[in-house]
């Protein structure tokens, strides 16, 4: 389960930073 969460969190990372960033700018 955890070495499925690491690929998982990859691909979750930088679809993360795309919705913070334009959250965490204003």
């Amino acid at each position: 389960m955890e070495k499925t969460k690491i690929p998982s969190l990859q691909e979750t990372a930088p679809t993360l930073k795309r919705h913070v960033a334009p959250s965490t700018k204003p």
